[in-house]
């Protein structure tokens, strides 16, 4: 879903570049109002998905807390950095350059999404053993915290690369 908001936001910004003083708009109001319905349909759902699939009863409850105040955290530091770098410019398309620099945000939210997010959609397949935690005691983690690493950047590299310990 982020690389879909990404394409949208190239779209969105790009159309409203080119119609900024016209009065045809009508490409950049249909893109916003699908922008607005994809990132209710991906992000901000998911958000409240993954908790219910990947942790226990007694700890969802906190596990949506964190959700929840990760995202309002998020959208503080954004506005914090749009006032600080200026995203958008100065000039008077300031808008169409905000959208235009949300793009590699979403690709970037992509990525973030593509390594740490396990997977929940086949509990019994074959992905399933890539994407659990292995029942350790917190001594052999301690030992050794990346023996039989099967989530993270680290693992799906190896994975990717065909390597062996």
């Amino acid at each position: 879903m982020f690389v879909v908001l990404a394409i949208v936001f190239a779209i969105l910004g790009g159309s409203l570049f080119d119609v900024y003083e016209t009065s045809d708009h009508d490409v950049t109001v249909v893109f916003y109002a699908i922008s607005l319905f994809l990132m209710n349909l991906g992000p901000n759902t998911i958000t409240f998905m993954l908790p219910a699939e990947l942790f226990e009863t007694k700890n969802r409850g906190t596990c949506y807390g964190i959700a929840a105040a990760s995202g309002k955290l998020g959208a503080i530091l954004v506005q914090i950095a749009i006032k600080r770098i200026r995203a958008g410019g100065t000039d008077k398309k300031p808008l169409a350059g905000l959208l235009l620099f949300l793009v590699p945000v979403m690709l970037m939210g992509a990525l973030i999404a593509a390594i740490w997010i396990p997977e929940v959609q086949y509990p019994y397949g074959r992905v399933r053993e890539y994407s659990k935690f292995d029942n350790r005691s917190l001594e052999s983690i301690a030992e050794d915290p990346r023996k039989d690493q099967k989530v993270g950047f680290r693992a799906k590299m190896r994975k990717w690369l065909h390597l062996q310990d």
